[in-house]
């Protein structure tokens, strides 16, 4: 159950990269090669903030008692934040232009950030580290999930993902509660 957790907050983690990926494929006319290097840049930010997160999180078991409280509170605050993203720097997140490097890497670090948080709490509880090697992939493929997207409409709706993220979030820290 932990393992699918896991996955499920990769996938979200992908789905926020997605809209990166959307952005950058709106502001192009074509597919370039070059947009998959930036794309996996991105993607490699993330997952570098995932295993910061979950190399920091060794050294805490030593110390903390109720690991299992500690990593499903992170995620429910996690969840939280998500909302007041939604809310104060929606707008904000769509005036940074990914096509350049500069936009692209504020971008992953604010997705990095919430990687992070997640990489912390299921190093927490132990979890699989094959499985922090192989959300790369999965992150990659969100990137260019919506850079396809974007390629293929030509149209970028500003959907409010943080909401239904946040939601998630919530619902994976209460999960985890009882797993545990």
């Amino acid at each position: 159950m932990l393992a699918l957790l896991f996955i499920i907050t990769i996938i979200l983690l992908s789905i926020e990269l997605s809209y990166v990926g959307k952005v950058m494929g709106f502001i192009q006319d074509k597919f370039a090669i070059t947009d998959l290097s930036k794309l996996f840049l991105s993607s490699f930010i993330v997952f570098l903030f995932i295993t910061i997160g979950y190399i920091l999180s060794l050294f805490l078991t030593s110390i903390l008692h109720n690991k299992e409280w500690y990593a499903s509170t992170i995620i429910f605050i996690l969840g939280i934040k998500l909302f007041y993203d939604g809310i104060k720097l929606h707008k904000a997140k769509q005036l940074i232009n990914t096509n350049n490097i500069s936009g692209l890497i504020i971008s992953s670090i604010l997705i990095g950030l919430n990687s992070f948080f997640i990489g912390v709490s299921f190093g927490l509880i132990d979890i699989n580290r094959s499985l922090i090697i192989t959300s790369l992939g999965v992150l990659f493929a969100g990137a260019i999930l919506g850079y396809a997207t974007g390629l293929k409409l030509k149209k970028l709706n500003p959907h409010r993902f943080e909401f239904f993220i946040g939601i998630v979030y919530i619902v994976v820290a209460i999960l985890l509660i009882v797993e545990l």
